[in-house]
């Protein structure tokens, strides 16, 4: 990281970005061209690991490549604020963000695809009292990221005034 000064290491900073952030951007290698999807998601951020849980249909692009290649980068970022001061209109952008690598993999075992499925809602505003039934994942895929490593970033520029 070139600007160490703005690395976010403690983990409840981190867990604040990961629950202000949104949208997960996953990058995948399709062949000798990256492939680049953004998903909404839910976590599990537990001693230092990361596991990332996204849903989709049974059938598309994303499990064709991920079936080839489960390595991925993904990245979320949240509190984005452009920035403008005179007298030279010089810009810049707050924000704070996760950047990381790991592997991609289909959940398979119902219980963790339940767990995963709550989790993402949860994340979106879905705070309890949800029954799914086992035939929601009929057409549903749960997909999850466990990350091998991961950073954490924030810019907070404040202009003099």
């Amino acid at each position: 990281m070139m600007h160490k000064n703005r690395e976010v290491k403690d983990p409840e900073q981190l867990r604040e970005i990961l629950q202000k952030s949104d949208v997960c951007h996953i990058a995948m290698i399709d062949g000798d061209r990256p492939y680049q999807v953004p998903m909404n998601y839910g976590f599990e951020y537990e001693n230092g690991r990361l596991t990332l849980y996204f849903h989709c249909m049974k059938l598309g692009k994303k499990l064709d490549v991920i079936a080839k290649n489960n390595n991925v980068s993904f990245e979320m970022d949240c509190d984005r604020e452009y920035i403008l001061y005179d007298p030279n209109m010089h810009c810049t952008l707050n924000y704070q963000s996760i950047i990381g690598f790991g592997k991609i993999s289909v959940v398979t075992d119902l219980e963790e695809c339940k767990k995963g499925l709550l989790l993402l809602l949860k994340h979106h505003g879905s705070e309890s009292g949800f029954e799914m039934e086992d035939k929601i994942f009929r057409g549903t895929v749960i997909l999850k990221i466990e990350a091998e490593e991961f950073t954490g970033k924030r810019k907070k520029y404040i202009p003099v005034k």
